[in-house]
């Protein structure tokens, strides 16, 4: 014969109640955590898309000098090319930067919850 447990059975089914209920809020306390983090990357990445677009900026602009004083006879064609290169690298650092920063856009839809819905909105425009 089988014994029922009576009140011993519900400490436990409230004892299990109870842990699950504990898994479910540490679970949504790290998804909140993991969400902070990402966007604190977002802006990181917000931040070097800026930077690296200046010195594509300031490339330019050496790239402009050199050239001209080439044109004046002022220096050698060495000047222009390594200005050349170092646009070419400015350029490859802000192509990066971008790229992280959809990484970081899409993973904080991601940990949001809405990556697969709404993706457009954390990539449309930059």
């Amino acid at each position: 014969m089988k014994k029922r447990s009576g009140v011993g059975g519900f400490d436990e089914r409230r004892g299990i109640e109870r842990s699950i209920a504990e898994r479910v809020e540490r679970s949504a306390t790290e998804r909140i955590e993991i969400g902070l983090l990402q966007a604190q990357a977002s802006e990181t990445a917000i931040e070097q898309v800026a930077v690296t677009r200046q010195n594509v900026d300031l490339a330019n602009e050496t790239l402009s000098r050199s050239k001209d004083r080439f044109a004046a006879g002022v220096t050698d064609s060495v000047e222009v090319v390594q200005s050349e290169q170092s646009l070419a690298s400015a350029n490859d650092q802000y192509i990066t930067a971008l790229y992280n920063h959809n990484v970081a856009k899409l993973s904080l839809a991601h940990s949001l919850g809405v990556a697969r819905t709404d993706y457009s909105q954390y990539l449309g425009g930059k």
